[in-house]
């Protein structure tokens, strides 16, 4: 029963531990820098409390891992960012959008996102 903790461990991976590649903007000046960040960007709205979310947070975080060199992958809380959210006519959520060469656009699927910034 011990070794229940590490099997875990090696199973999830880093993300058990704390350790995540996927950065969670807690601002709107952190969300403002975005647009100067010269990687492009992968923004996941999301919630605590969605299930949908929660099946979409392990995939985000491995291809985050895999890519953190050349796209940066962030996750906003909706509930945080009510506003934004609003103006950008979000009304389900996970909902992903990408920033590049200083754009937003929405797309349907993690993967339609990752393969718009790789392009």
């Amino acid at each position: 029963m011990k070794r229940l903790p590490l099997m875990l461990a090696v199973l999830y991976g880093a993300t058990l531990l704390g350790a995540t590649s996927v950065k969670e903007i807690t601002t709107m000046k952190e969300y403002n820098l975005l647009a100067k960040e010269k990687k492009p960007v992968v923004l996941l709205f999301y919630a605590p409390w969605c299930g949908a979310c929660e099946k979409i947070k392990a995939p985000y975080e491995e291809v985050a891992s895999e890519l953190k060199d050349t796209i940066l992958m962030v996750k906003l809380d909706v509930d945080k960012f009510k506003p934004l959210v609003r103006s950008l006519g979000i009304n389900a959520i996970p909902t992903i959008y990408i920033r590049k060469a200083g754009k937003l656009e929405r797309k349907q699927n993690l993967q339609q996102a990752i393969d718009a910034v790789k392009s």
